[in-house]
């Protein structure tokens, strides 16, 4: 028996070193190969977490997943946490969590973990083939072959592993492009877990730093609120609260929803004070005024914010005169700060990519296709996104799992 591994990602090389397992277990006689596009496979893994690879979450909930949460059900009621923890202690990978359940390598490397599959792929005679970009699957009554430029080879059964679109240098768009040739639909794609650009000119907060609350609204209704560090860049707005509500304004400009459901206007709004109420934010103010009764409003400010972040809400204010209807104003920005997001190509900075292939072309409990059970789906390739923290990565490797079962 076969198996033929299209990705040579992080669900695939799990998916690789498990189906290994799961033969040598079963007595069955078989090869298992990774076919990867790229000159050396795992190249995203060693970018995710800044270098660091947050490679799962101990709080693993159906609460931090989009898209078709069928799969993500199915997936993580077989893998779930224990069994991630177990495959990885089972290769000697040591790791240690935050105080999140954001958990890491004990090395803080990505590398490490790389390394870690690669040496379990050499244990258990997993062939990697690179610079293998696959054209086509052409589906015969005793096997399937995939197809690349240069050479044909022949399995049982392929599991497709070949990653999203998000991040320029390392994702793709020829995994989308085989499902098209293989005849399997899936749903629009848009970035997620990326930076949101705003119709504002903030370029004046490049490099600021702020500890605060963002929500996302959809026709004045809170659709998510996180608190956070918010990054200000040239163009926009970033940090994780930032990228954790990326998805929704991506959705938006794709299909004008929001969680399915249509919609007119986005806006992004930041409480840059949330410790506080209206009224506290107000009280704190005047004491300011009592104690600078000539201060403008940047230096009513001074003690409170970033001195780039007070002098671009007092051009919003734009009067030098600091009165109980300023300090009201002044309260109203300090605790809902409005934004506008605005369609950009996220495609190249986005972390992963929303939607995929549905649980209307997959079973959810093997992740094979229903028109032909040889052919399997795991990772992003699947209409499955997580929030940031290591979901994404929990995903890789539970899918990568699920496939592998024999």
């Amino acid at each position: 028996m076969d198996i033929a591994i299209i990705g040579g990602g992080a669900s695939g090389l799990c998916s690789a070193i498990c189906a290994a397992r799961n033969l040598r277990k079963k007595g069955l006689s078989g090869k298992v190969t990774v076919l990867e596009r790229s000159q050396k496979v795992g190249r995203k893994l060693l970018a995710t977490g800044n270098g660091r690879c947050n490679l799962m979450n101990e709080n693993i909930s159906l609460s931090s997943f989009h898209g078709d949460i069928k799969i993500a059900e199915s997936v993580f009621s077989r893998f779930s946490y224990n069994e991630i923890s177990e495959f990885f202690s089972s290769l000697g990978l040591l790791t240690r969590a935050d105080s999140m359940g954001r958990v890491y390598p004990y090395s803080n490397r990505a590398d490490t973990v790389l390394s870690t599959l690669l040496l379990a792929c050499k244990q258990y005679g997993v062939e990697i083939i690179t610079d293998f970009t696959v054209l086509d699957i052409k589906r015969h009554k005793d096997k399937l072959e995939i197809i690349s430029e240069s050479r044909k080879i022949s399995a049982s059964s392929v599991i497709i592993a070949c990653g999203s679109r998000a991040n320029k240098g390392l994702g793709s768009n020829l995994g989308y492009e085989l499902l098209g040739k293989i005849g399997v639909t899936y749903s629009p794609l848009f970035p997620s877990l990326t930076s949101v650009a705003v119709s504002e000119n903030i370029s004046m907060l490049k490099g600021v730093r702020v500890r605060g609350t963002v929500k996302f609204l959809a026709d004045k209704q809170i659709i998510h609120s996180e608190d956070g560090e918010i990054q200000f860049t040239d163009k926009g707005l970033s940090g994780i609260c930032v990228f954790n509500i990326s998805r929704y304004a991506g959705e938006f400009f794709r299909l004008g929803a929001i969680n399915g459901n249509n919609c007119e206007n986005i806006r992004i709004e930041l409480n840059l004070m949330p410790e506080y109420s209206f009224s506290e934010i107000i009280s704190i103010l005047q004491n300011c005024r009592k104690a600078f009764p000539k201060a403008d409003c940047k230096e009513l400010l001074a003690g409170i914010l970033d001195e780039k972040l007070a002098n671009y809400i007092a051009k919003k204010i734009n009067t030098k005169s600091i009165n109980d209807s300023t300090i009201k104003r002044l309260a109203n920005i300090l605790s809902k700060m409005d934004f506008t997001p605005i369609k950009s190509d996220n495609n190249a900075t986005a972390q992963v990519t929303a939607g995929g292939v549905t649980s209307k072309e997959i079973d959810v409990n093997t992740l094979a296709l229903k028109s032909d059970k040889r052919i399997k789906f795991c990772g992003e390739i699947l209409d499955v996104d997580g929030d940031c923290g290591g979901y994404n990565l929990s995903f890789a490797w539970a899918s990568g799992m699920l496939c592998a079962e024999i």
